[in-house]
């Protein structure tokens, strides 16, 4: 896939950043130049396969989990998802995920502000166990599997991964 209108996009947004930061323009003026970004067709067909936001689109404004790979991709997804998919957890010693939320450490911890690196591979073993586990919402076993999809996919591309709680 072509990523020049993204990769020309990252060009501006960074410049953007920088001036908003210094208050050489005004935020209300990035938000414009976003809004007219996203018309562009070939733009937002790029912008939309690398941030999927499927699984947590309809619930902006609640709790959102986010995985962040290197290369720019990012898998958002409503946090009710995961909480419905880690309870009850696996069986202990907790790793990844489980570990995560059972102990409020890392992007679970209510202080953490910053995206943390994740090992792709113990986070994805932690997944795989609850695989053929009965859910309260229809869509939590796609979202397993497909956060499994998203970290196998970094594995093999040798990519980082973060993840942060917003």
């Amino acid at each position: 896939m072509r990523l020049t209108y993204f990769y020309t996009f990252l060009r501006n947004l960074s410049f953007y950043v920088h001036h908003t930061m210094r208050g050489v323009i005004e935020m209300d003026d990035f938000e414009k130049y976003l809004g007219e970004q996203m018309k562009d067709e070939a733009f937002r067909k790029e912008w939309e396969a690398l941030h999927d936001t499927e699984f947590y689109d309809g619930y902006e404004g609640d709790p959102e989990y986010v995985l962040e790979c290197e290369d720019s991709a990012s898998l958002h997804i409503w946090e009710g998802y995961l909480s419905d998919i880690l309870n009850p957890p696996c069986a202990a010693p907790w790793r990844g995920f489980t570990r995560d939320y059972e102990e409020c450490v890392r992007t679970y911890d209510d202080d953490a502000a910053e995206p943390v690196a994740l090992d792709a591979q113990e986070y994805l073993d932690d997944l795989r166990g609850y695989a053929g586990r009965s859910f309260e919402f229809a869509e939590s076993e796609a979202v397993r599997a497909r956060i499994c999809d998203f970290l196998q996919d970094a594995i093999a591309k040798h990519h980082s991964v973060h993840a942060i709680r917003n």
